[in-house]
């Protein structure tokens, strides 16, 4: 009996090669991260559903079923995320994360990384309530206040402190800014100084 368990061994190893580990080369990352069943936020362009997780994002391109990923280990620049839009003026993907970090993810894929927010000396949370996008804009929703970026230049274009006010969402509307906050809806006209909100 225990000759044929030999027997049977090695013709099980012999007949199938051995493979430990995926078709990758040398020093090459790859990511396992799980992401079935954690999705946090949803956005969508004209050819592709965007799905966060808290370790990256799945890409569902509509045409053909296909799933893609995009991580770290592919050009994030952190984890935890926690609200993701699709800006479609630009054609690009906003990642926000819970510690205020934020990537652009363009039409090519390339991650442009903003910081200002994650650097700032503000207190409480830093993480993303709503974002409203607005041609080539995008205003975010802190719990601090209201942060208005300029996708095509990369830049955060002005800050809106609202003390101890919560903003919970934004929205233009017939000209106008309007928040909606712990303390109700205030509203301003975009060509005013917002930082006297």
């Amino acid at each position: 009996m225990n000759k044929l368990y030999y027997i049977f061994f090695w013709v099980g190893i012999i007949a199938n090669p051995l493979q430990a580990q995926d078709d990758i080369r040398i020093g090459a990352w790859n990511s396992y991260a799980p992401f079935i069943n954690n999705y946090i936020s949803v956005a969508q362009s004209d050819e592709t559903v965007y799905f966060a997780t808290p370790q990256g994002v799945v890409m569902l391109d509509k045409a053909d079923n296909s799933l893609g990923f995009i991580t770290r280990v592919s050009g994030l620049n952190d984890v935890n995320i926690c609200k993701l839009a699709y800006n479609k003026a630009t054609k690009t993907l906003l990642v926000c994360y819970n510690n205020g970090n934020l990537d652009l993810v363009d039409a090519e894929g390339k991650v442009s990384n903003i910081s200002d927010v994650r650097r700032a000396q503000v207190s409480g949370s830093r993480r993303v309530s709503h974002i409203f996008n607005f041609g080539n804009e995008a205003y975010l929703s802190y719990p601090f206040g209201l942060v208005r970026l300029g996708i095509s230049t990369k830049e955060v274009a002005g800050t809106t402190f609202t003390n101890e006010i919560k903003t919970q969402a934004s929205l233009m509307l017939n000209d106008t800014l309007w928040l909606a906050t712990s303390n109700g809806v205030y509203w301003i006209q975009p060509t005013a100084n917002v930082l006297d909100f």
